[in-house]
């Protein structure tokens, strides 16, 4: 038959979208629409699409479920009349009230249920109407294990003699330790441990001249039969795939079913401290090698992109057996392999063996993923397949562009914009960058901690502004957690069948969503990069309009203390903004230059002074006025690219640092020839230059004087749990920790390094977090001495909305290198360990914190 070129490429259209590209996205570009057709039961077809606004289309209609969740007493509790009346309640009064929209879920996965008790609950809800999703949340058996390799929350220090140390690890099966000299990293002793009533006791042999520092790589099970567990896919995928199918094959489902979520829960998207997991069963071990087969192609390219040193990795099998020591600059440079008991050592820094260790486990994961959809597709029913999610992380970037899984469903707590900031924002880019069109949907649970007796929403107004914030973000879908929650007794206050007026106020917050249209609607977005951290937030810039994090590159630009910047590919021009306050930056303006605001849309249009005998610079100029909500500017050649402001305020510096160098008797010639210079070159606009020149003579001046040294917290080498980028915070970063559990090791501590140029006797400040809900009580350490804890803050000066400057103690230091910990000693008041660092001044003299501007 043929087949002419126009109707081939009428086929195509109809397969793609162009999705959009509101303010500064990513590059709009083609997309395969995701697409199916699905057949009930009665033999009737069902068309369904995902537009290019992550809206889905049912039988040529949006489907925009305003819904609830609703666990089953009669899948999760037994088969009894009893449990079947219990649910048919709850649905009548779900329905009475006008919601028809649900997800059903079992407390336990949905293979190991009865497939019958499955069938009567699909015809009720079939017969009566509903429109639903069902919530297998499926998966393997086989518990994930391997080795967790985090050196600094895993470490012993100053091991002098032999021993016996006992450590209690969650999960822990048994561990790897090794114990190495701190001079120089050789190792001294090493071995394993296994577990003995969850405990480890680890037999240490030391050495008999300097002390050693003992790192633990624990091997975890990460399931152990709990339903909460995580699988390992590699091992137990093909028996899952069976029994999903054999499960599923019986049931037959009618016009009511519109999605499938979670047909596979393994939580596969290993992040905090299990990103550094290696699995370590066979079958991901015959994985990795097949990956690194097609990657390298021979065992000699292995040996140079993982920095081999004295000996070389003889086979693929081998190198798939082998793991890494070391995470950044802590641990053993050595590969460690477990089948000859030998160490391999390597070039750490070059190293690229965690690149490709992480690039597999997380490819492969999403391969299950869309493979658990597809098989859901054509053996099961040819409906959207989505997967919950609670954060980012690349394993939910579908990359397939002709199968796999439609949709995210985000997990989102609590109420008003910290649903947004705190869940629903940083996942949103997810959907951006799938190679196919993705449907949208966000499950909120409101957030009765703290609330007492009080449960579900604490009014019909707070409901109402929750679902209009997330339909703000472009959410597609809303279901509210929950109609009816299991087991008995857990999240009693999130179950609004017991709130029926709570019902009826979400049925009239669905009829609002569903009258305002949204369906091919989609939220503005100025975009900042995850990586590298460059200040953003996620935030509400205006309404639709917000800013949101993305994995497209990205970098961060200086233009002063208190200004934050960064470009961004896929946009035009430079976004910024002020870390204090409101303020004025001045811009040389070159002939040609067409200085404008491109975002956002109402900023007033900037206006060029051109320069005349009187001006200061002998170049045209712009002044643009920052706030700290993000402006992008266009326009502006990159030689004039740099804040007048910035480089005169270090020419000030550097200015009065010539004096007080004069008054110690310090040689300032050179210093003061480049000062001159430095002021000429402000006069003719090439104020980068002037910068840079001023501040490396600002930094020689402070190290013959010597000066104040500025640590920038997120630096550290810590067990913290975070870097967060915050726009407010110095360098745009700060170190942060909140968490219930108590470190299986060591405290949380963050380590710091750092030189003095004159001995004496130091200030030591902190700018620390200050919560509401109260910080932990903390000490610190210089050089492993006694510990200085920091027995009351009281704020010198507040900056940043959030952090306050305060004096912690003195410090008696050399000149030379030295080393600062900071440990948390407690809990907060809320039962948390939670602080946050934003920076750490050792100075000689009196310290004025002024903010984020250094001194």
């Amino acid at each position: 038959m043929r087949v002419d070129i126009k109707s081939k490429a009428m086929i195509f259209l109809a397969a793609v979208v162009l999705t959009a590209a509101p303010v500064f996205s990513q590059t709009p570009g083609l997309k395969m629409i995701s697409r199916g057709e699905f057949k009930d039961r009665d033999g009737l077809s069902h068309t369904w699409t995902i537009n290019g606004a992550n809206a889905l289309i049912w039988d040529g209609e949006p489907y925009m479920p305003v819904g609830l969740v609703f666990y089953s007493r009669y899948l999760s509790l037994g088969a009894s009349e009893e449990n079947w009346q219990a649910d048919i309640r709850v649905l009548e009064l779900a329905k009475s009230k006008g919601i028809t929209s649900i997800i059903v879920k079992s407390v336990l996965p949905a293979s190991w249920s009865d497939s019958q008790s499955w069938q009567k609950l699909i015809d009720y809800l079939d017969e009566q109407r509903f429109t639903y999703g069902l919530d297998f949340s499926d998966g393997p058996k086989t518990p994930l294990s391997g080795f967790v390799v985090d050196p600094v929350r895993y470490r012993i220090p100053d091991i002098a003699k032999d021993t016996s140390i006992d450590v209690e690890i969650p999960d822990a099966a048994g561990c790897l330790w090794v114990l190495s000299r701190l001079s120089d990293g050789r190792v001294i002793s090493s071995g394993a441990a296994y577990t003995d009533d969850g405990h480890l006791r680890i037999d240490v042999k030391a050495s008999s001249g300097e002390p050693g520092v003992l790192i633990i790589y624990p091997q975890v099970e990460l399931s152990g039969g709990r339903l909460d567990g995580m699988s390992d896919l590699w091992s137990g995928f093909d028996e899952f795939r069976d029994r999903l199918i054999a499960f599923a094959s019986k049931t037959k489902f009618g016009k009511g079913l519109r999605f499938v979520l979670d047909p596979i829960s393994s939580k596969a998207d290993l992040s905090g401290e299990l990103a550094w997991l290696v699995p370590d069963s066979p079958e991901f071990r015959i994985g990795f090698e097949a990956y690194l087969i097609r990657k390298y192609k021979n065992i000699g390219s292995v040996n140079s992109a993982w920095a081999l040193k004295t000996e070389n990795i003889q086979t693929f099998e081998q190198a798939a057996r082998l793991i890494p020591l070391w995470r950044g600059a802590k641990g053993v440079p050595v590969l460690f392999d477990r089948a000859r008991g030998k160490s391999m050592p390597v070039e750490a820094s070059t190293s690229r063996v965690w690149e490709d260790i992480q690039d597999y486990r997380d490819s492969s994961a999403q391969k299950y993923l869309n493979a658990t959809a597809d098989i859901v597709k054509r053996k099961i029913a040819d409906v959207p397949v989505i997967y919950r999610v609670s954060k980012y992380h690349p394993v939910f970037a579908n990359r397939s562009s002709r199968g796999g899984f439609d949709g995210l469903a985000i997990e989102a707590s609590g109420h008003g914009e910290k649903m947004v900031t705190e869940y629903v924002g940083e996942v949103y880019s997810m959907v951006g960058v799938s190679s196919r069109t993705m449907w949208f949907v966000v499950l909120p649970t409101q957030d009765v901690v703290g609330k007492g007796s009080q449960s579900g929403y604490p009014s019909r107004e707070m409901m109402m502004a929750d679902v209009d914030l997330l339909a703000e973000i472009g959410a597609k879908g809303i279901f509210v957690h929950g109609l009816q929650i299991l087991p008995d007794g857990t999240r009693r206050g999130y179950s609004l069948s017991s709130m029926p007026d709570q019902i009826d106020w979400l049925r009239e917050t669905r009829d609002r969503f569903v009258a305002e249209n949204r369906s091919d609607w989609l939220p503005k977005v100025l975009w900042y990069p995850m990586n590298p951290v460059v200040g953003g937030m996620v935030k509400r810039l205006d309404k639709g309009t917000w800013w949101l994090p993305s994995p497209a590159a990205g970098e961060k630009v200086f233009l002063g203390d208190a200004v934050g910047a960064y470009r961004i590919a896929g946009m035009s021009g430079l976004c910024l903004w002020s870390r204090a306050g409101e303020s004025t930056v001045t811009f040389g303006v070159d002939k040609g230059d067409a200085p404008a605001v491109k975002f956002p849309d109402s900023a007033p249009e900037l206006v060029v002074t051109k320069a005349n005998r009187s001006s200061s610079m002998k170049k045209d100029k712009v002044e643009v006025k920052l706030t700290e909500s993000p402006i992008v500017i266009t326009g502006i050649s990159q030689s004039g690219l740099f804040p007048v402001e910035t480089a005169e305020a270090e020419i000030a510096k550097l200015d009065a640092l010539i004096k007080r160098a004069k008054a110690a008797g310090v040689q300032v010639v050179l210093s003061e020839e480049a000062l001159k210079s430095c002021r000429d070159y402000i006069k003719n606009g090439r104020t980068s230059i002037a910068y840079d020149k001023a501040h490396s003579f600002v930094l020689q001046l402070r190290e013959s004087l010597g000066d104040y040294v500025w640590i920038e917290g997120e630096t550290a080498l810590s067990t913290f749990d975070s870097v967060v980028s915050y726009p407010f915070a110095s360098e745009g970063a700060y170190l942060w920790v909140e968490n219930s559990a108590r470190p299986p090791v060591v405290p949380y501590t963050a380590y710091y390094s750092f030189d003095v140029t004159k001995s004496g006797e130091h200030e030591v400040w902190v700018a620390i977090t200050a919560s509401g809900v109260g910080i932990s009580q903390f000490s610190f350490s210089i050089d492993g001495g006694q510990w200085q804890r920091v027995a009351s803050v009281e704020p010198a000066s507040s900056y940043g909305l959030s952090f306050v400057w305060c004096e912690a103690g003195v410090a008696a230091l050399s000149k030379g290198a030295h080393t600062l910990q900071v440990r948390l000693d407690e809990l907060a008041p809320d039962g948390n360990f939670r602080l946050g660092i934003d920076a750490i001044v050792l100075s000689p003299g009196s310290f004025k914190p002024s903010g984020v501007v250094k001194p």
